[in-house]
C-alpha cells in the first residue's frame, strides 16, 4: 500500500508542476501583453505601415524576455500564397539588399519550411544532429540550437514565422517552447487585427480619395466666376461637409445682360447627390436659354401672370424674358420626375431672374428656404417663401412666379438647410430665428454680411461635426445713384439731428469706403471724422441752442477722391476756424490744455483734405480722403 506520506509528496509534486505552469502562463501572458502594447503603439505610430512598425518590437521582446536568444528573425506571410510580405532581424535593420532577396519567396526549406508546412512549433536543441536544420556555405554565424514558433491566426492561417538562434546546444527548453507558443497565439490575434486595420485603413484612405474627387467634381460644378457688375454686389459662400451632398449656387448671365440667380439642395447625401446636383445645374442652364413663349408680349404676360399680383416690372419685354427663363424650373421638374423617379430624387430650388437696370427680380422657389431682402438699415422688407413645390418630385407640378424690386442697398439673402439646421456640440440647432437675428443687423456690404454670418455660425458649431453642406448667396444694389464717365454719386442719406442717427450715418460712410476701394484702416478714420462732425453738429448745433432738424450725407467718388459732404440746419459754425487745440497742446499735461475742440481737430486730421460751406441757412462740411497715393 502507498503510505500517507509518499502520496503527500506526489500532491506536493503535482502542485510544484502546477504552479510551475502557472508562473510559465503567466510569464508568457505578461509577455505577450508587452507584445501587445508595443503593436499598438506601433499601429498608431504608423497607420501607413502599421504590421513593419510592430514587427521590430515583438521580435526584440521575445528574444529578449522569453528566451535570451542571440539572434532572430521574423517573417510575415501572405495568409494566400504563403510569400514573404515583410521580413525583420533582431536588433538591426534589413538592409535593401537583404529585402529584394526575401520579399516574394516562399519558405520551403530549413526548420521554417517544416514549421511552415506542419503548422507547428519547431525545437531543435542541437542543429548537427536534426535534419530540419539547413546550414548554408556561406553562413556568417553558428548556430547550435534553434527554436520555430508559427503564428496562426483564427482560421488557423500562417500569418508568419517567428525563428530564434543561439550558438550553444539545449539552449531553447521545452518550457521555453511552450511560454513562445502561447506568446506566439497572442501575437496571432495582434497581427491579424493589425493586418485588419492596415485594409480598413487603406480603405478608409482610398473611400475618402474618392469622396474628395466627388467633392472637387461638386465644386468645378460651380461658378468659376460671378458676373460682376458696376452697380450691384454678387457673393457667395460653399463650405462643404465631409460627406459628399448637394447643395449648390449658380449666378450667370443671359445675352440680353440679365442675371440668371440659383441656389438650391439636392435631396440626400452621397456620391447620388452630387451627380444629381450637376444634372439639376446643368438642366436649369440649358433650359434657361431656351425660349417657350414666342408671339406678343402683353397676351402672354397677361396668361401667366405672377402669383397674387401682377408685373411690376415696366418693360414687358423683360418680364418676358424672365418668364422663358423661368420655365426651366418647370421643364427641369418633368425632365427628373419622368426620366429618374426610380431614384426619388428631388432639389429645393431657387431660381431667380435680375434685371441689373431696374432691380426688378422675377423669381421661382420650388420648396427652397426662404430668401431675404434686407435694406441698408437691416429691416427685412420681404420674405421671398415657396411658391411651388420641390422640383423633380412628380411631373406636371405648378410652380407660381412672383416678382420683388430690388431698391438701392438692399440685399438679397439667400441660404441652404445646412445653416439653420447646423449643430453646436451640445446637438442645439442654428435655427430660423438666429440666422435673422444677424441678418436683421445693417451691413455695408453683401461681403460683409456673409462674413458676419458664416463667422457667427462657424463659432456656434465649434468642433461639432458638419452633417451638410453650408451654401448662401448674396445679392446687393449698390448706392450709387448716378454714375458718368468720370464720378459716382451715392443716395444721400437724410437722418434725424439726433445722437441716435450715428449709428447710420456710420453705416453709410462705411458703405462709401467701401464702393470708393479705400482700405479699412481709410474707411475708419473717415467714420471718426463723419462722427466727430455729426455729434457736434448734434450736441452744439442742434441741442444746446433749443433747435432741430436733419442732418444730410452725401458721398461722392471719383478717380482720385471720395469726398463726403455733410449739411445741416444748425447754428453757423465752421470747423476751420477752429484753433483750440494744436500739435503743441497735445502735449501738454492734461490739466492744462484748454477745453474742447478736440473733437474737430480729430475730425479735420483723420482725412486728406477739410472745407466748410455756408450755403444759404446751411452748414457744409466737406470731407476729402484720396482713393490712390
Amino acid at each position: 500500500m502507498v503510505s500517507t506520506e509518499e502520496n503527500l509528496r506526489a500532491e506536493i509534486d503535482s502542485l510544484r508542476q502546477e504552479m510551475t505552469k502557472l508562473q510559465d502562463e503567466m510569464v508568457a501572458f505578461r509577455l505577450a501583453q508587452k507584445v501587445l502594447i508595443e503593436v499598438t503603439r506601433g499601429c498608431h505610430c504608423s497607420p501607413g505601415g502599421i504590421i513593419r512598425g510592430a514587427l521590430q518590437k515583438t521580435l526584440d521582446v521575445c528574444a529578449d524576455a522569453s528566451c535570451n536568444a542571440e539572434k532572430g528573425s521574423l517573417f510575415l506571410l501572405d495568409p494566400a500564397s504563403g510569400k514573404i510580405i515583410d521580413a525583420i532581424l533582431t536588433r538591426t535593420e534589413v538592409t535593401p539588399e537583404q529585402r529584394t532577396q526575401l520579399i516574394g519567396n516562399v519558405l520551403d526549406k530549413g526548420l521554417a519550411g517544416w514549421v511552415s508546412r506542419n503548422l507547428e512549433l519547431g525545437l531543435i536543441t542541437d542543429t548537427e544532429q536534426d535534419d530540419r536544420w539547413l546550414t548554408l556555405p556561406d553562413q556568417p554565424y553558428i548556430v547550435r540550437s534553434a527554436l520555430g514558433v508559427p503564428i496562426i491566426n483564427g482560421k488557423k492561417e500562417l500569418l508568419g514565422i517567428i525563428t530564434l538562434l543561439h550558438s550553444q546546444t539545449n539552449h531553447f527548453t521545452s518550457r521555453m517552447a511552450e511560454s513562445m507558443q502561447a506568446i506566439a497565439e497572442h501575437i496571432g490575434l495582434v497581427l491579424e487585427n493589425a493586418r485588419l486595420y492596415g485594409q480598413l485603413d487603406t480603405y478608409s484612405k482610398a473611400l475618402d480619395n474618392e469622396l474628395e474627387k466627388g467633392r472637387q467634381i461638386q465644386i468645378d460644378f460651380l461658378p468659376y466666376d460671378i458676373p460682376k457688375l458696376d452697380d450691384w454686389e454678387i457673393v457667395a459662400c460653399f463650405h462643404p461637409a465631409k460627406q459628399v451632398a448637394g447643395d449648390f449656387y449658380d449666378a450667370f448671365t443671359f445675352d440680353n445682360n440679365q442675371i440668371g440667380l440659383v441656389i438650391a439642395d439636392v435631396c440626400d447625401k452621397g456620391v447620388g447627390a452630387a451627380l444629381f446636383m450637376a444634372l439639376f445645374r446643368s438642366l436649369i442652364r440649358i433650359f434657361s436659354g431656351e425660349i417657350q413663349f414666342r408671339g406678343t408680349a402683353a397676351p402672354i404676360l397677361q396668361a401667366h401672370k405672377p402669383k397674387n399680383s401682377d408685373w411690376i416690372g415696366e418693360s414687358n419685354a423683360t418680364n418676358l424674358a424672365h418668364l422663358n427663363a423661368l420655365q426651366a424650373v418647370r421643364l427641369t421638374n418633368n425632365y427628373v420626375a419622368e426620366k429618374h423617379w426610380q431614384m426619388s430624387m428631388f432639389a429645393t430650388l431657387f431660381f431667380g431672374m435680375l434685371d441689373p437696370k431696374t432691380g426688378i427680380l422675377s423669381y421661382i422657389n420650388g420648396g427652397h428656404e426662404p430668401l431675404f431682402v434686407v435694406n441698408q438699415d437691416g429691416i427685412i422688407k420681404q420674405t421671398l417663401t415657396s411658391t411651388g413645390p420641390a422640383v423633380g418630385m412628380m411631373p406636371n407640378m405648378q410652380f407660381g412666379i412672383q416678382q420683388v424690386q430690388l431698391e438701392m442697398g438692399d440685399i438679397l439673402i439667400g441660404y441652404t438647410d445646412g445653416v439653420t439646421e447646423a449643430k453646436s456640440p451640445e446637438g442645439k440647432l442654428f435655427t430660423d430665428n438666429r440666422l435673422k437675428e444677424i441678418v436683421e443687423k445693417p451691413a455695408i456690404s453683401a461681403s460683409e454680411l456673409m462674413e458676419r454670418i458664416k463667422d457667427n455660425l462657424l463659432n456656434y458649431m465649434d468642433d461639432a461635426p458638419q452633417f451638410d453642406d453650408i451654401t448662401m448667396l448674396a445679392v446687393r444694389r449698390k448706392l450709387l445713384l448716378k454714375q458718368t464717365q468720370k464720378r459716382s454719386i451715392m443716395e444721400p442719406l437724410i437722418v434725424s439731428g439726433n445722437l441716435d442717427s450715428l449709428g447710420k450715418i456710420g453705416q453709410y460712410i462705411m458703405s462709401a469706403g467701401k464702393e470708393a476701394g479705400l482700405e479699412k484702416k481709410a474707411s475708419y478714420k473717415l467714420r471718426l471724422a463723419v462722427d466727430e462732425i455729426a455729434t457736434n453738429i448734434v450736441t452744439h448745433g442742434y441741442d444746446e441752442a433749443g433747435l432741430a432738424g436733419d442732418i444730410s450725407i452725401q458721398a461722392e467718388i471719383n478717380e482720385q477722391n471720395l469726398t463726403v459732404y455733410i449739411e445741416d440746419t444748425a447754428i453757423p459754425y465752421d470747423p476751420t476756424q477752429e484753433n483750440t487745440v494744436t500739435e503743441e497742446t497735445l502735449q501738454q499735461a492734461l490739466d492744462k490744455r484748454p477745453m474742447g475742440g478736440l473733437g474737430v481737430y480729430l475730425a479735420k486730421d483723420s482725412v486728406d483734405k477739410f472745407m466748410y460751406k455756408r450755403v444759404g441757412d446751411r452748414n457744409r462740411n466737406i470731407l476729402v480722403v484720396n482713393r490712390v497715393g
